[in-house]
This record gives structure tokens, C-alpha cells and sequence, in this order.
């Protein structure tokens, strides 16, 4: 089915599973059916194509990869919702937020941290840095949509951009900031089964806060709570927390 897929370079077996998780979640917490909804960063499309086929989402997935953005029309042809999905081969930087049309829910997983590195380096640059940069950015998607689905890593290009044992305060603030009101806020506790747990702003404090370093002997990446080494994973996924958050209004 998929011929011209041939230079599509993912190696699945070093990424962790968290794609149908993170969809349950989401799920478990907004009633999805029938929305319209903008994925900036759709990478192959498996978020867009299961809201678009078990939810009868409206989806317009954006993926500057070449190889993925096809990887994602062809899937949702051969599952039917080539008519509910849009795939669209482009980056969606910070000047391109005004031009986006109105949606439900905009989600944006794994991509802002990757500002000033891969994107928009003048912007990080002019506007101080990579927290302003992200303030500005979060504050634009205001426009976009009501409801929005985040996830950020704290690194890019080798550059650390928070302590990930700070993620849940810095992110946090960074949303409050840019005028986002977080409901819900999803966090993996259990290495082994990989499933979110549930805070919100008032149970926030009792959230556990895990530290992660790649172990250069066995190239894993090593958890932390506190002092206490809880697991060892492919990657640093596991540590970034879900959130669900809804546009302040006026």
C-alpha cells in the first residue's frame, strides 16, 4: 500500500508506547465526538487518524516531514477517513498561527521544545529566549482553538531548557502566562505499565517530580525520584506530563 514510503526513516523500536495511552486520556477527559481539531506535529498521524476514525473527528494534521506527512494520507485512505483527515507537509511556526482556521482543539505534543533549534531560531532569538518565545506561542494558539492538548520535552539541540524534575511548576507557568487555564494534567507514575495518572491544579503539589539522565554504559534513560533510581526506558518520553487546558476568556 504504502510504495513510496521507502526513505521513511522511524525506528519504532526505540520509542516508547504512548500513542494509544495518550489518546485514552485525552479521551477520558473531553468528549471528542465529531470536533474539529488541528495536530501541529502529526508526525505519522496516529493521533489524528484515531480521533478521525473512532471519534468522526474533523482532523487537519500538520507534519513538515515529508515522509511522515505521506505516511499519514496514506494511512487515513486505506482507513477510509481520507475525507475527515487533511494532511498538510509544513512547519507551523510562530508566524504562521494567525493564518490557522478555527477549531475545537489544537494539540501540540513534543514540538515546542524543539523552537530554537530546529524553527524559528531568529524568533527565540528577538524575543529573549526559549520561555518568552514559548509564552508568545501558547498565547497565539489562543486563537486556534478553545481547548488545547500539550506536551513539551526540556531539551533541544543538547541544550537543557528546564530541569525535567521542574516541568510540572515551569510548564505550569508558561501556560498561566500565555492565558491557558489547566483542568487536567497527566502524569506517568508506573514505568512498567506506562499509564497516566491523573492531578489538577489543586493536587499538583503531591504529584511525584521525576529527574532523567541517558546512562552513557547502557545508552537507557535513567528515572529519578529524588536520589532513588525507579526505572530505566529508551527514552525520556515517559517524564513529560499531559495537559488539558481551556482558553481564558476575556
Amino acid at each position: 500500500h504504502c510504495p513510496a514510503l521507502g526513505d521513511l526513516d522511524y525506528d519504532q523500536s526505540n520509542q516508547l508506547p504512548v500513542d494509544e495511552i495518550r489518546h485514552d486520556w485525552l479521551a477520558a477527559h473531553i468528549t471528542l465526538d465529531g470536533l474539529d481539531v488541528v495536530e501541529i506535529g502529526a508526525n505519522m498521524g496516529a493521533l489524528s487518524l484515531t480521533l478521525a476514525i473512532e471519534h468522526g473527528c474533523r482532523t487537519l494534521a500538520f507534519e513538515p516531514g515529508a515522509a511522515f506527512s505521506r505516511a499519514s494520507a496514506l494511512l487515513a485512505t486505506i482507513c477510509g477517513v481520507q475525507n475527515q483527515m487533511t494532511c498538510i507537509e509544513k512547519a507551523v511556526v510562530l508566524d504562521d498561527l494567525s493564518d490557522l482556521s478555527p477549531a475545537d482543539v489544537v494539540v501540540h505534543l513534543n514540538v515546542l521544545h524543539h523552537a530554537g533549534a530546529v524553527y524559528d531560531q531568529d524568533r527565540v532569538t528577538a524575543l529573549g529566549g526559549w520561555d518568552a518565545y514559548a509564552v508568545d506561542y501558547l498565547s497565539r494558539l489562543r486563537a486556534v482553538a478553545p481547548v488545547l492538548f500539550f506536551q513539551t520535552g526540556n531539551t533541544s539541540g543538547g541544550t537543557r531548557l528546564f530541569a525535567g524534575e521542574d516541568a510540572l511548576d515551569h510548564v505550569a507557568a508558561l501556560l498561566a502566562a500565555a492565558g491557558w487555564d489547566v483542568e487536567n494534567i497527566g502524569i506517568i507514575e508506573d514505568f512498567t505499565n506506562l499509564a497516566y495518572q491523573t492531578y489538577t491544579p489543586a493536587s499538583l503539589a503531591k504529584a511525584p517530580r521525576f529527574r532523567c539522565q541517558r546512562s552513557p554504559g547502557s545508552d537507557m534513560v535513567e528515572y529519578f525520584e529524588h536520589d532513588r533510581l525507579v526505572a530505566s526506558l529508551k527514552t525520556g518520553m515517559a517524564q513529560r506530563p499531559l495537559w488539558l487546558c481551556r482558553r481564558q476568556e476575556g
